[in-house]
């Protein structure tokens, strides 16, 4: 029996760039269209299957996920929660305060604990943020541009805006302040 020899270089045809095999030809714009269209139905399918969870869960969750790697035995769980407190602590500051506060109250009382350690580690960090903040001076574009359109005169704008974005930021450092001095007053 004899078996057909492979094919030769020259038989087999060779796509724009030499390698084997010819390209599809490009999408018209109606069939790239088509195509997005379809992945979009599918990824708005996925997104309909999915369970949402409140922000304010994931939150907790990661505070208390950085507790639970602080207790292990494992170095580079340790360093890697020493990395995520600081910035999920300033996530928490800035969007949910009062997740923060709850824990605090929670775990603050439990004095000589590894969630006492962490909670006044995010204690001092937002009282270190509210220092920084009520130091800061305010820029506050939204604001500024607000103030400086309702100014009679252009000479009077940079004033009116700068009188009008520092309360907005004394305000913020002043809550937070408060946040955070309560907590620390209920231990």
């Amino acid at each position: 029996r004899m078996v057909p020899p492979p094919p030769r270089a020259a038989d087999t045809p060779r796509g724009p760039t030499g390698g084997p095999g010819l390209r599809p030809p490009p999408l018209t714009p109606l069939q790239y269209g088509a195509a997005r269209g379809e992945a979009e139905a599918e990824a708005m399918e996925w997104v309909s299957t999915l369970r949402w969870v409140p922000f304010e869960l994931c939150l907790r969750h990661g505070l208390l996920q950085v507790i639970q790697c602080f207790a292990d035995r494992r170095f580079e769980l340790r360093r890697m929660a020493d990395q995520v407190l600081r910035p999920l602590a300033e996530v928490a500051l800035a969007s949910d305060l009062l997740t923060l506060h709850s824990m605090w109250l929670s775990f603050l009382p439990v004095i000589d604990s590894l969630p006492c350690w962490v909670c006044a580690s995010t204690l001092l960090l937002v009282l270190q943020r509210a220092d920084t903040l009520r130091s800061t001076p305010p820029c506050e574009p939204l604001v500024r541009a607000e103030a400086a359109a309702a100014a009679t005169t252009p000479d009077e704008a940079p004033a009116a805006a700068s009188a009008a974005a520092a309360p907005a930021a004394a305000q913020h450092a002043a809550d937070v302040t408060a946040v955070a001095v309560t907590a620390a007053d209920v231990t």
